[in-house]
């Protein structure tokens, strides 16, 4: 198991490294644009738009407390302040 300390003051870009296992999506899913607070508890999330059936992305290893899984594509990439997650318990959109 990996572990990556995010510390209070984590940053867009330390989200987008916990996004490192190659998947292609099993089913539409919704796409939120997180912004790193000074904690975990204080991330605000955006709806930004949906990942298409058969995208092939980036996502974390395991389900993050922050509310769902990390991801990374193309079109979704992490800046200074900003991250991108999947809000969903379920691990059968991808696979």
């Amino acid at each position: 198991m990996m572990l990556i300390n995010i510390n209070a003051n984590a940053s867009g870009y330390e989200y987008r490294k916990l996004a490192n296992k190659s998947a292609v999506t099993t089913k539409s899913v919704k796409v939120f644009r997180g912004t790193a607070g000074n904690c975990e508890a204080n991330n605000k999330f955006k709806y930004i738009g949906h990942i298409k059936i058969g995208s092939h992305i980036k996502v974390s290893q395991y389900f993050m407390s922050t509310g769902g899984w990390i991801v990374k594509s193309a079109k979704y990439r992490a800046s200074g302040s900003h991250f991108y997650i999947v809000n969903t318990d379920k691990t059968h959109w991808f696979k």
